[in-house]
C-alpha cells in the first residue's frame, strides 16, 4: 500500500486540517470548562491516553474520564485559561486517520490572581469514522532545560512511569520489534523516522522540537552519544487504524548514560511506500502537576 496525498485533493486537504484543528481546539474547551464528560463523546471506548505523572495511564475511556475528573477536582477551586498556538497536523492518503501536535499553555487563576503558567505538550492520533474520534494521545510538561532535569532527577522529584502491560496487536508485531532491535543496536534508530514535512520530534524540554528532516537529524545525535537504551518497567502498548495506514505504540525507555533517565515515549508510525516510518516522536519524563515546587517557566 502506497501511502501519499493523492486521494485527496487540495482543497479536501484543508478542509480536513481545518476539522482536526476544530476536534483540538474542542479539547482545549473541556480543559477550561473541566468538562470530563465531553471527553466520552470526543474517544473511542479503548483511547489509550500517556499522561504527565508518573501514575498517570489510562486504558479505556471510563479510566480516562475518572482521571480527568480526579485532576479536575483536585483544582475545582481554580480556573483554567488555555492559551493556545495553532496545532500541527499530519493526515495519511486515506484522508481517515490525522496525528497531530499541539502547544498550549494553562494559566491557573486562583482567588481572581494567575498563579502559574503551566506549559503542555500534546500529541495523537485521530480517527474518522462518521465523526473524528482520538484513539491514542500523550500531554507531557517540558522542563526548561537538561541540566534543570538532572536536578530534579538528583532530587527524586522524577519518578519511573507506571508500569505497561504488553498489548500489542498482530499487525503492529514487526514495529515492536523495530522497538527491540533499537535497544540493542540504538545507532540505527533514526532510519525509523520519516522526513515528512507534517512528522515531528518531541523531547523532554522546551527546546526540543523538531520538525520534519530535523527531528531524524536529531535522534540520529542522541544515538550517537556513548549511552545506553533499555525496555523497564512493563511492555509495549499499541493500535493500528482501521484503515492499515497508521499505527501507534507506547512505552517506557530507560536511557542510561553516568545516570539513568526515565523517559515516557509515544510513537506515531505512518506506513509509506510499503514502510512504516515514524511521523511522531514524543517523549519526555514524567512529572507531578501538583507539585509546587517545580518551575514550569
Amino acid at each position: 500500500m502506497k501511502n501519499s496525498m493523492s486521494n485527496l485533493s487540495n482543497d479536501q486537504i484543508q478542509s480536513l486540517n481545518k476539522m482536526v484543528k476544530t476536534f483540538v481546539q474542542e479539547i482545549h474547551n473541556t480543559i477550561e470548562q473541566k468538562d470530563a464528560q465531553r471527553i466520552t463523546e470526543l474517544t473511542l471506548d479503548d483511547v489509550f491516553v500517556f499522561g504527565a505523572a508518573a501514575n498517570d495511564v489510562s486504558v479505556g475511556k471510563n479510566q480516562w474520564v475518572a482521571n480527568l475528573r480526579s485532576y479536575f477536582e483536585q483544582l475545582k477551586d481554580v480556573e483554567f485559561h488555555v492559551r493556545s498556538s495553532d496545532p500541527r497536523v499530519g493526515l495519511c492518503h486515506s484522508g481517515r486517520s490525522a496525528w497531530f501536535l499541539d502547544q498550549f499553555v494553562i494559566k491557573i487563576i486562583e482567588n481572581g490572581e494567575a498563579s502559574r503558567n503551566i506549559p503542555i505538550r500534546l500529541t495523537g492520533l485521530l480517527v474518522q469514522d462518521q465523526d473524528w474520534r482520538l484513539a491514542v494521545a500523550f500531554w507531557s510538561i517540558p522542563l526548561r532545560n537538561n541540566e534543570y532535569q538532572y536536578s530534579l532527577l538528583q532530587d527524586g522529584k522524577i519518578q519511573s512511569g507506571l508500569a505497561l502491560d504488553s498489548q500489542v496487536m498482530p499487525e503492529a508485531k514487526s514495529l515492536a520489534q523495530s522497538l527491540a532491535d533499537m535497544m540493542t543496536k540504538p545507532i540505527s534508530t533514526s532510519e525509523l523516522y520519516s522526513t515528512r514535512h507534517d512528522s515531528f520530534t518531541i523531547g523532554s524540554t522546551v527546546d526540543e522540537v523538531f520538525l520534519a528532516a530535523e527531528g531524524k537529524k536529531w535522534v540520529r545525535e542522541i544515538t550517537e552519544l556513548p549511552l545506553k537504551f533499555s525496555l523497564l518497567r512493563g511492555g509495549v502498548r499499541s493500535g493500528v487504524s482501521s484503515d492499515g495506514c497508521t499505527a501507534w505504540m507506547a512505552t517506557h525507555i530507560d536511557i542510561v548514560g553516568g545516570i539513568t533517565m526515565p523517559y515516557r515515549f509515544f510513537y506515531v508510525w505512518l506506513r509509506e511506500q510499503d514502510e512504516w516510518k515514524i511521523v511522531v516522536s514524543h517523549d519526555a519524563v514524567s512529572i507531578d502537576s501538583f507539585n509546587s515546587g517545580f518551575d514550569f517557566q
